[in-house]
């Protein structure tokens, strides 16, 4: 038997998730969270180019990958670049003169399943649909009349 599609709640909506889902050719029915907004330049509006490895302020400014961390690698700018830009009082890292961004290791994977949220099918909604009520309203009834409400996962 080979899974072809999984449905989740939003609390799995982790790019590692949809990465490794990706990876094994399954479709994942998972709304992925809007990304929380720290700064009037969120990092939504910066443009991860994979083919290339790079990362693009909104300016148009490249940011390059450097060091490596636990789930994902620094995107620094030039501070050259950053200096004369009107967006760089508001944006990331404001007391850098240079900017740097973590773009975590499966964050493709987190973009395209955002975009594929956008356009989930009749089917798909169908099948999240019979997710919810099927999954969700079995964990409910376990927390509230069984004492489950602890339970996580």
């Amino acid at each position: 038997l080979s899974v072809s599609t999984v449905t989740a709640d939003a609390g799995y909506a982790y790019a590692k998730v949809f990465g490794a889902l990706e990876r094994r050719g399954i479709d994942a029915l998972i709304p992925a969270k809007a990304e929380p907004i720290r700064s009037p330049v969120p990092l939504r509006r910066f443009r991860y180019d994979a083919k290339h490895d790079i990362l693009k302020c909104p300016r148009g400014k490249i940011l390059r990958p450097t060091r490596p961390v636990k789930h994902g690698r620094f995107f620094y700018s030039r501070s050259s670049e950053c200096a004369g830009c009107d967006l760089a009082s508001l944006c990331l890292s404001k007391g850098r003169v240079n900017k740097a961004v973590v773009v975590g290791d499966d964050y493709p994977a987190l973009l395209r399943a955002r975009r594929r949220r956008e356009r989930w099918s009749e089917e798909d909604q169908c099948l999240y649909q019979r997710h919810r009520w099927r999954s969700e309203g079995f964990h409910g009834e376990a927390k509230n009349w069984h004492g489950l409400a602890r339970a996580i996962r």
